[in-house]
């Protein structure tokens, strides 16, 4: 999978108290980490959040409830933007997108002690987009107690993410040789009991006086201690960059609380890595995931909009049927795109293998998930004395530009009533393109995908408008040949602008995605002959009406001839200007001129602009 656009770990700008990452090979928009998360909204405005009450028509069964909520990560892209194209005057940004994580509640006041079923670590499912939804199965006691903090009860309860951001990791002109056992236990050896290792431990563990880890920097012609005076200041980082993608993955943190922004690993038993000698060449780009804490009260960010929403919206009763004997029910859920219109069919399969001697034939049962919710319960028929056991098996039928054509997963082994799906669960990848109303206020977007599959050249076209601001569509699983075309056509003219192509990846499009849009800075100049004591340049940024507020005024002089001048483009499809000249040495009028870019500097002569072509 090519990693060109993903964000490059290397010396990111720091602005406003967050990095801001350069696009790997300088292909792509510059990456903006998430600020915090925010509860996500349904089609209604309402919070997608829901607490079901489950009963049993059995009263022998105990009632339970099912905590179903989605959050979204918040960017600030507009402070990232200006501060960006100070450096890069043409650069687009766009919002980094996780690739896995996990989320815990707990009591934000320490006096209050949070049921058991509460602590549980939620494993996050993602939409490709950052569109995290949450399940959590609860006791009746709890959910009752959830219940009650929705109409007014006190339970102060935060939520806290602990996400990875896929990225490239820093380069270095080294190689670092090691015994491999060596080097994992002396890393083991700092986990804890139940095998956590602090991602931070192993950055101080790197931070060490060369001669204290166990292994061999390889750079030819030098001597040890010049490779220890020459290590970049990234080694550290790199190494543990290395170690989080060969060995590492991300773990749950325990007992996490605000202002924890440790993260957890597991790594890799020296035993299944082997023990021979192994070889990093630390100058090759390596794809790697780095770690990033978020938090969010859930229950206060709903209790905002309860009243106007109503508690009809938020809490639902079921009541479960009377089952026959050994027959299990299993609810199926996902976190996929909602409008995913080349998706025909996204089913899941169970299916428990004969039991003998109780059940001799395999028990099957297929369901299918539809949007929005993407949850489905199917009845798998067990023996009686079977443990709950079985394999989920997951088809999407895709309509493309060759027909339509099925995909099948592989076996992933379940146990209980409940089926959680993650995207790697599935034969395909969703590709999430998601934008922002304020762009599609503006544009149309039409999007264009191609990838080769054995001899043919398969093609999607989608639009997304003001009824559609996002999708999802699937394309073959680990396809590298995949590219995206994207087309914005303006709603009142017939302006267009192009992105890409690019690698398909899932995209978060707004304004600061073109470079038109956003502030620019213009290096103004003048040219004076002999005699011009004074000019004054008036510029006016496309699409301002012409008003004096709207106009800016600058005076260059012979000792002072240039200025930088900064305007603001409110559309990516208007982000030019026009200017026009006076002169009290010169009683010449001139009109305006011709749209200038605003990625090239102005230079004119202060008896007579010099003639620009229109854009």
């Amino acid at each position: 999978m090519s990693l060109q656009g993903l964000p490059d770990f290397s010396l990111p700008i720091t602005t406003a108290g967050f990095p801001v990452y350069y696009p790997y090979e300088n292909a792509g928009p510059f990456r903006v980490p998430p600020l915090g998360l925010t509860m996500a909204t349904r089609l209604d405005g309402c919070p997608d959040f829901g607490l079901e009450l489950v009963r049993h028509a059995n009263p022998k069964f105990s009632p339970y409830g099912l905590l179903d909520f989605r959050v979204l990560p918040h960017y600030d892209l507009e402070t990232a933007l200006t501060q960006v194209r100070k450096q890069q005057p043409q650069a687009t940004v766009s919002p980094c997108l996780f690739s896995s994580g996990f989320l815990r509640l707990h009591a934000q006041d320490s006096s209050v002690e949070m049921p058991e079923d509460l602590k549980a670590p939620l494993p996050l499912a993602w939409n490709g987009l950052g569109n995290i939804r949450c399940q959590l199965k609860l006791s009746g006691e709890t959910a009752s107690l959830i219940k009650g903090a929705l109409a007014g009860d006190y339970l102060p309860m935060s939520a806290i993410a602990d996400m990875e951001i896929a990225g490239v990791s820093p380069r270095a002109p080294i190689s670092v040789t090691f015994n491999t056992a060596q080097l994992s236990d002396s890393l083991n050896a700092l986990s804890s009991a139940a095998g956590l290792l602090a991602y931070s431990d192993i950055l101080t563990f790197f931070q060490q006086d060369l001669d204290q880890l166990p292994l061999k920097i390889v750079r030819e012609q030098i001597t040890r201690e010049q490779r220890a005076e020459e290590l970049p200041s990234e080694f550290p980082q790199i190494l543990t960059d290395w170690v989080r993608t060969r060995w590492g993955r991300l773990a749950p943190s325990p007992n996490k609380r605000i202002g924890d922004e440790h993260t957890y690993l597991t790594l890799s038993a020296s035993e299944t890595l082997g023990s021979e000698t192994t070889t990093w060449d630390l100058s090759q780009p390596l794809k790697t995931f780095r770690p990033w804490v978020l938090s969010l009260n859930p229950l206060e960010a709903v209790a905002k909009e309860h009243n106007s929403c109503g508690r009809e919206s938020l809490i639902h009763h079921t009541v479960l049927p009377v089952l026959s004997t050994g027959q299990l029910s299993v609810t199926v859920l996902a976190n996929l795109p909602t409008y995913r219109p080349t998706a025909e069919v996204v089913s899941v399969t169970l299916k428990a293998p004969p039991y003998l001697p109780y059940r001799p034939q395999s028990a099957i049962a297929t369901c299918e998930l539809i949007a929005p919710n993407d949850q489905s319960t199917a009845a798998l028929r067990l023996s009686p004395t079977e443990p709950p056991d079985y394999l989920a098996i997951t088809q999407v039928l895709l309509e493309h530009s060759e027909g339509l054509q099925k995909y099948t997963s592989l076996e992933k082994r379940c146990s209980g009533n409940t089926v959680y799906l993650s995207p790697d669960d599935l034969p395909v990848t969703f590709i999430s393109i998601e934008a922002t109303e304020s762009l599609l206020a503006l544009a149309t977007l039409q999007i264009h995908c191609q990838w080769q599959e054995g001899t043919a050249s398969i093609e999607q076209y989608f639009e997304l408008t003001r009824e559609h601001l996002s999708l999802g569509f699937p394309i073959p699983k680990d396809n590298d040949t995949a590219l995206l075309r994207i087309t914005a056509y303006e709603l009142d003219s017939d302006k267009t602008l192009m992105l890409g192509p690019m690698p398909a990846r899932s995209l978060k499009l707004g304004l600061p995605s073109f470079k038109g849009y956003g502030p620019h800075i213009v290096r103004i100049q003048a040219q004076f002959s002999e005699g011009i004591s004074l000019v004054a340049v008036e510029l006016l940024p496309e699409g301002r009406p012409e008003l004096p507020e709207e106009i800016t005024v600058l005076a260059l002089t012979p000792d002072h001839p240039s200025k930088n001048w900064q305007y603001l483009a409110r559309s990516p499809f208007q982000s030019s200007y026009r200017y026009r000249i006076h002169s009290p040495d010169n009683p010449e009028k001139f009109d305006w001129s011709a749209r200038q870019s605003p990625f090239m500097p102005l230079m004119f002569s202060a008896i007579a602009p010099v003639p620009n072509a229109e854009l």
